[in-house]
C-alpha cells in the first residue's frame, strides 16, 4: 500500500461514524439510531449551496467534543482510522475556542488532543501533529491570546497555527495580527484562502509570510498569483473533494490541478474533512489518476512535497522522505 501524508485534516470533520455514536451517546446527545441516517447527518451532499452549508455538518461533530475524554478519544481513533490506509503522518487540526461550551479552557483542549495523538502514535507508527485553528469569526484580540495560551505546547505535539471559518464573510486581512503574533514566536502557519473564489485573499495570505496556504485553488485564476505563489516556494493545501462539494471548483474537469502544477506551484493532495467529505486520501489520489492522468512518478512527488512541508522536526521530515522514497513506485 502506497505510503500517504495528510496535512489537511480538521479534526472536527473526521471522526469515525462509531466515534461520532460513541461519543454522543456518553454525551447524552440524540443522533440517529441507524447507521445511514447518522450519514446523512454527518456527510454532506456532493454539491453543496457554498462553503457556508458545507460548514454546518459540522454541528454534531463538535457538539461531542465537549470534553477532555472525547477530545482525547476523537484524536487517537482518528490517527487509528488513518493508519489503516498507511498514512505514515497526518496533522490534525482543529479549533480550541469551538471546545469550550462546557467550561474548559483552550490549554485543556489542546493538552487532550495531543494525548489522543500520542497514544495513536504510539500504537500505529504514524507520525502527527497539531494545528490549532484560529476562528475567522471569532473577535481577534480572542484568538490572540488564545495563541499566547497555547505558546507552551510549541513542539511538543502543537506543530503550527490557522485560521479557518467562513473566509467569503471573513477576508484574509481581517485578522492580521495573529498572523504576525504566530511568526513572531518562530511559529510556522497556514491560512485557508482562496477557497471562495478571492484571488485577493491568496495574495494577502502570501503578504502575511504563510508557508503554506489551505486550499488555495483560487490562484489559478490569476497568473500573477500562481507566480508569486511558485517564486516564493509556497505550499497549496489542495483538497479536491471538498473543493467540488463548496463549488470552489464547480466540476472536476474545471479543477485547476493541472494548471497550477504546470505554472510551478508547490502542490499537495489532502482530505480536508474525511467524514463530512466521505473520502481518504486513497480515493484523492484516484480521483487525480482518473480525471488528471497522475502518474506513479507525480503522485511521488506530492507525497515529497508533503513530507517536505510538514510542520515537523527535521528529523520526522527525514525519516518520511526516506519512507517515500524507499516505496517501489
Amino acid at each position: 500500500m502506497t505510503p500517504k501524508i495528510d496535512l489537511h485534516c480538521h479534526l472536527d470533520g473526521s471522526l469515525p461514524l462509531l466515534t461520532v455514536q460513541k461519543l454522543a451517546n456518553r454525551s447524552g446527545l440524540k443522533i440517529p439510531k441507524r447507521k445511514n441516517d447518522l450519514k446523512e447527518v454527518l456527510r454532506a451532499p456532493a454539491r453543496c449551496q457554498d462553503l457556508a452549508e458545507y460548514l454546518t455538518y459540522f454541528d454534531l461533530p463538535v457538539a461531542c467534543l465537549q470534553t477532555q475524554e472525547n477530545l482525547r478519544e476523537a484524536a487517537y481513533d482518528t490517527i487509528c482510522e488513518a493508519a489503516k490506509e498507511n498514512v505514515i503522518y497526518m496533522e490534525i487540526r482543529f479549533a480550541p475556542l469551538l471546545h469550550t461550551r462546557q467550561g474548559l479552557n483552550s490549554r485543556q483542549v489542546v493538552d487532550a488532543v495531543i494525548s489522543g495523538m500520542n497514544d495513536a502514535r504510539r500504537e500505529t507508527g504514524t507520525e502527527a501533529g497539531i494545528i490549532v485553528c484560529a476562528m475567522r469569526h471569532h473577535n481577534v484580540e480572542d484568538n490572540i491570546q488564545m495563541l499566547h495560551d497555547l505558546l507552551e505546547f510549541y513542539g511538543m505535539g502543537l506543530a503550527g497555527f490557522d485560521i479557518a471559518g467562513d473566509e467569503k464573510q471573513y477576508p484574509v486581512g481581517a485578522h492580521s495580527r495573529f498572523y504576525y503574533e504566530a511568526g513572531r514566536h518562530g511559529i510556522p502557519f497556514t491560512i485557508h484562502a482562496g477557497e471562495c473564489g478571492s484571488v485577493m485573499n491568496v495574495l494577502d495570505a502570501l503578504a502575511m509570510g504563510a508557508m503554506r496556504i489551505g486550499h488555495g485553488i483560487a490562484a489559478a485564476k490569476d497568473a500573477r498569483a500562481m507566480q508569486e505563489c511558485a517564486n516564493k516556494k509556497v505550499c497549496l493545501e489542495l483538497c479536491p473533494t471538498s473543493n467540488l462539494q463548496t463549488k470552489a471548483a464547480e466540476s472536476i474537469e474545471q479543477y485547476p490541478f493541472r494548471t497550477l502544477l504546470n505554472s510551478g506551484v508547490v502542490l499537495t493532495v489532502n482530505t480536508d474533512n474525511r467524514t463530512v467529505s466521505d473520502t481518504t486520501l486513497g480515493k484523492e489520489m484516484q480521483l487525480m489518476r482518473e480525471y488528471f492522468g497522475l502518474s506513479g512518478a507525480e503522485e511521488k512527488q506530492l507525497l515529497l512535497n508533503s513530507a517536505a512541508y510538514a510542520f515537523a522536526s527535521d528529523t520526522v521530515r527525514e525519516k518520511l522522505r526516506q519512507k517515500i522514497e524507499a516505496f517501489d513506485w
